[in-house]
């Protein structure tokens, strides 16, 4: 009995230059039909998916900073979100250095020699103390934002009111909440 070959009876397909042809414009038409609908293209913006590019210029509040620090934020310097080295504007004129309060808990006072000075019968109370050798720093940025419906983005991470941020400056680090957000131009383009 005879053992056929049958890999000897069926011609072997090969990739070639017609294949990579195909290939190569079923990859354009994707890339094509995602930039149209889902990028910035025409039909995006017909359908109000593109994203407008504005001016944004807001206020970064940086709590409890040791005030030998408070010197080394300046205008024209770069701020980076300290992880990813993301760029999220540049430091403006008005920087504004006022004394650190922190909430203090007063339940009753005394003198140096430990006599009560106060009435005994309080029951406490909250005062705001400045703390010595600290400061509260607010940064003016400005910067070019993408406007989403959700909100303005600065290379990707969202800057809204209360939203904090990892600080990183050439001479200084730390962390700080936006206080204030104003779209100070709008370019009326699209990205």
């Amino acid at each position: 009995m005879k053992k056929a070959n049958h890999a000897a009876q069926k011609p072997r397909r090969r990739f070639n230059v017609a294949d990579a042809v195909i290939l190569l414009l079923v990859v354009a038409v994707g890339a094509l039909l995602y930039w149209a609908f889902f990028g910035t293209g025409t039909i995006a913006n017909l359908f109000g998916k593109g994203e407008k590019t504005v001016t944004l210029e807001y206020k970064v509040l940086v709590e409890g900073v040791k005030t030998e620090f408070s010197s080394r934020v300046k205008a024209g310097d770069v701020l980076y979100q300290e992880t990813g080295r993301r760029s999220l504007g540049r430091v403006e004129e008005g920087i504004v250095v006022a004394p650190y309060k922190e909430e203090v808990y007063i339940n009753a006072e005394y003198d140096e020699n430990g006599a009560l000075i106060s009435d005994p019968g309080k029951k406490g109370a909250l005062l705001f103390s400045e703390k010595p050798g600290c400061v509260n720093v607010t940064i003016p940025l400005s910067a070019r934002a993408t406007e989403k419906a959700d909100g303005y983005y600065v290379d990707g991470i969202r800057i809204s009111s209360g939203t904090e941020l990892e600080l990183q400056f050439r001479d200084f680090w730390g962390r700080g909440t936006v206080v204030e957000v104003v779209v100070s131009e709008d370019n009326g383009g699209t990205d």
